[in-house]
């Protein structure tokens, strides 16, 4: 008599808790409404709505200027040498007083340069 009307009570609060679940079109726009994400986030789990998606995302007003957007055609390596250029600092103990090495990394010929400061 408990078990079936625990199941019958299941049945009917899980119904309401649940919902229906939306297309895959739809799950995309409440991510995006709830979370802000970006293209990148997005494309993966609904890859045949790409054009969706990006129309999506630069129509929001909240992620104005907050998602940067896609550039398809560029060149992130530069078009010559010495043009774009990656930085990092590196923390080396072992170095002493001067423990922080800056490196630099040509991106164009990944020419590298790296000075102990």
């Amino acid at each position: 008599f408990y078990v079936e009307g625990n199941a019958h009570a299941d049945a009917l609060v899980s119904a309401v808790v649940m919902g229906p679940v939306p297309n895959v079109r739809q799950q995309a726009v409440l991510s995006h409404q709830f979370f802000h994400q970006g293209f990148c986030i997005l494309k993966p789990y609904v890859s045949n709505l790409v054009y969706h998606i990006l129309r999506l995302v630069a129509a929001c007003p909240e992620c104005q200027g907050t998602h940067a957007s896609n550039y398809f055609g560029t060149n992130p390596r530069g078009l010559q040498a010495l043009q774009i250029w990656q930085m990092d600092v590196t923390h080396v103990d072992e170095l002493g007083r001067q423990k922080h090495v800056h490196v630099s990394i040509d991106t164009y010929s990944h020419a590298m340069v790296a000075t102990a400061h």
